[in-house]
């Protein structure tokens, strides 16, 4: 997968990204009864974090088209400002399924979706 956007520190930004399986079939987000998603820099660190709720030290995660497994991942200009310059995004999905077949009658999925979007240095950034 390509990267798909620059991201300028100290930015509000919006990043869509689609959630398919090992198969590159996409997930109906309706299905899964949890999603945490955590945007990831290259040492893992995490960036932002979201969930079905929001909540705690999580944001509320947007579900723009679930039978699509197409999500919203709202970034404020204070993430992208304390971001790493020059790394590329990843976002770790974390879905959970009700599913009989396994002992608590559910089933975790974690599914990575890389090269979501680089860091890039603005010299703007105290301007405002």
């Amino acid at each position: 997968m390509a990267i798909t956007d620059n991201i300028y520190m100290g930015e509000d930004t919006t990043i869509s990204i689609t959630v398919k399986d090992a198969n590159d079939t996409v997930i109906d987000l309706d299905t899964a009864s949890e999603i945490i998603v955590r945007l990831l820099d290259e040492g893992n660190n995490t960036i932002q974090a979201y969930n079905k709720a929001g909540g705690g030290i999580y944001d509320a995660l947007d579900i723009a088209s679930p039978a699509t497994g197409v999500m919203e991942l709202h970034l404020n200009a204070l993430e992208t400002d304390s971001a790493n310059v020059n790394t590329t995004m990843k976002a770790e999905v974390k879905m959970r399924f009700t599913d009989a077949d396994f002992d608590d009658s559910t089933q975790d999925s974690v599914t990575v979706v890389d090269n979501i979007a680089v860091i890039r240095e603005s010299q703007t950034i105290s301007d405002l």
